[in-house]
């Protein structure tokens, strides 16, 4: 038999194997594989996401001495939801089994295919064609696995998808009210470290265990609670981590403690300024004290929160509780030396985000009444005012905002300069004197640049009608905090 016979001959014995044994097996096992690949991988998926086998994501630890001023945002001491993080990792743990369970079928298959030993004629065209049958199942149970996770996918990725996007509404919700209330309140948090005195709506949380969480908000981390490091639950909102207490609030910027009542009192910070030797100090402690007397005298309680000086400025703090109200005010006093230097006013920083200002005028340093003492006139108090309004501007205050007191100081001694020729009580009366004392363009800056102005002459003798009380109190009653009177 010469060589073109025999592969005739072999052709038709392959025709013959295949229409007698593959095709019948092939219907078989092909129904099979699809069968066993389609449920075999809801089965391989349905276990690897019921037993959650992927490796949990950790979350940053931080120790607890750890400075949060220099973590990295988003680095959180808390675990995430299984939504935010687990949920992806399990998908794809399935997936890659899935893919494993099918790369194994294909090596068993090229194994049974390299073990046939059917080189040579005739085992070959008897062989040859039952190759068809491993290969042919491969193939459907591939397709089956694809069909089993396409169709495992839309259904458990379709109702992850649904939680997913009630969670991030859920999550969004309940940060939009948080925030909306926080406006409505008024409330913040003021540091009162001298060096610091900075203002936030978004302070950190210290847990119990120390660890510090700098993004308290409901998010991936949770939408109603979150779970620390240490396994304790937390409140997603900063206004229900003061309200549960025990939990300590940190300033994000020099993480300092504090004051107690920030984030939920009203806050109010109050800029007292002018130049150098013109009284500031003195009505920021005696209007910020008058307050605490008034409020201590009509039934409320008083604690001071902070007292003290720094490079740049002073800070006078005091928690203010009457009836069912209660407000943190913070006098922040700018010496006129801070003023009236350009390199300390840049770093004056705490200009932003303040309740009213007072600009300080010394109403002996004046022209008119300076040449009466024998002295020459003091510096000009539109110059403070002009550097002032500037800085505010430089920082994208809007003025039209914000309320400005001007206080006429020193009254006592004016009286004594200028007996019977001072100014006529009330806001119009001072603003007339302050005109007719060269101050005219002062007046009518002040008037243009800010949403409201008012005109005292105070007193640090303790006159009722000149207490620089009466500055404070109109400044709070400005911020929304109305004081007894």
């Amino acid at each position: 038999m010469n060589g073109g016979q025999e592969y005739v001959i072999g052709g038709l014995v392959a025709i013959v194997v295949t229409a007698v044994l593959v095709v019948p097996m092939l219907l078989v096992v092909v129904p099979l594989g699809l069968l066993l690949g389609t449920f075999g991988s809801l089965a391989i998926i349905v276990a690897r996401l019921a037993t959650g086998a992927a490796p949990t994501p950790r979350p940053v630890d931080d120790a607890v001495a750890a400075d949060p001023v220099e973590g990295t945002p988003g680095d959180e001491p808390a675990w995430r939801s299984y939504l935010g993080a687990q949920a992806i990792g399990d998908a794809r743990d399935a997936g890659t089994h899935v893919k494993r369970a099918a790369s194994r079928l294909w090596d068993g298959v090229r194994e049974l295919r390299d073990n046939a030993g059917y080189t040579e004629f005739p085992d070959s065209a008897v062989v040859a064609p039952l190759w068809l049958v491993p290969f042919g199942f491969g193939v459907a149970t591939t397709a089956g696995a694809a069909v089993g996770s396409a169709a495992s996918g839309v259904v458990v990725g379709g109702v992850t998808g649904t939680m997913w996007t009630a969670h991030r509404a859920a999550a969004g919700a309940l940060r939009l009210g948080s925030t909306l209330d926080t406006r409505r309140r008024g409330a913040g948090a003021t540091c009162v470290n001298p060096e610091c005195l900075g203002h936030t709506t978004t302070p950190i949380v210290q847990c119990r265990c120390g660890r510090f969480h700098r993004t308290l908000r409901p998010g991936a981390f949770g939408a109603f609670r979150r779970r620390c490091v240490c396994g304790a639950l937390l409140p997603t909102t900063i206004a229900g981590a003061v309200a549960r207490g025990r939990l300590a609030l940190r300033c994000p910027w020099c993480n300092d403690e504090l004051p107690p009542g920030s984030m939920i009192d009203r806050n109010v910070r109050l800029v007292v300024t002018g130049a150098p030797g013109s009284g500031v100090s003195t009505l920021a402690d005696a209007g910020l004290h008058a307050v605490m007397e008034t409020v201590t005298s009509s039934g409320g309680s008083v604690s001071r929160t902070a007292g003290a000086t720094g490079a740049a400025t002073r800070c006078t703090a005091a928690r203010l509780v009457w009836g069912r109200r209660a407000a943190v005010v913070t006098v922040l006093d700018a010496p006129g030396a801070v003023v009236a230097s350009d390199v300390e006013l840049a770093r004056l920083h705490l200009l932003r985000d303040v309740s009213g200002i007072v600009l300080v005028i010394d109403a002996t340093a004046l022209p008119r009444p300076a040449s009466k003492l024998g002295d020459g006139p003091g510096a000009d108090p539109e110059i403070t005012y002009r550097t002032i309004a500037g800085r505010l501007r430089d920082d994208g205050v809007d003025l039209r905002k914000l309320p400005l007191a001007i206080a006429l100081s020193k009254a006592d001694q004016l009286d004594a300069v200028l007996p019977g020729r001072g100014p006529a009580p009330g806001s119009a009366g001072v603003q007339d004197w302050l005109a007719r004392q060269g101050q005219r363009s002062l007046v009518a800056a002040a008037e243009r640049d800010f949403g409201a102005v008012r005109y005292y002459l105070t007193s640090a003798d303790g006159e009722s009608d000149r207490s620089p009380g009466a500055v404070v109190a109109w400044l709070l009653r400005r911020a929304g905090v109305r004081v007894p009177t």
